[in-house]
């Protein structure tokens, strides 16, 4: 059986699954390539960006920037962050960041 563990962090999130046959665990590589990831989300017009493409977004569109930091903590409440139009839950921005995880 293979298992999976999320690590939300304040300011970097990781993904490993458990490896069957050794039973060691082994981090998922994001879309970069890299390991670890920076807990943001960018939510544009078009697109939803994670990770250093969200970071880079930060000074230019702040208000379209969640950080780990602003919604870790607000995980099971029914606290939501409008950004344009929509309204983003915890779980909303949590599922747009591991959603992009590699499998």
């Amino acid at each position: 059986m293979t298992g999976v563990g999320i690590h939300i962090g304040d300011r970097y999130s990781a993904v490993a699954i458990l490896e069957p046959d050794s039973g060691e665990p082994e981090l998922l590589a994001n879309e970069a390539g890299d390991r670890l990831t920076p807990s943001v989300v960018y939510y544009g017009d078009d697109e939803t960006l994670v990770g250093t493409p969200a970071q880079n977004k930060l000074p230019l569109e702040p208000d379209r920037v969640i950080t780990g930091t602003e919604i870790k903590r607000k995980m099971g409440t029914d606290h939501t962050v409008e950004i344009g139009d929509s309204k983003y839950t915890p779980v909303d921005v949590w599922h747009a960041y591991t959603g992009r995880q590699k499998h």
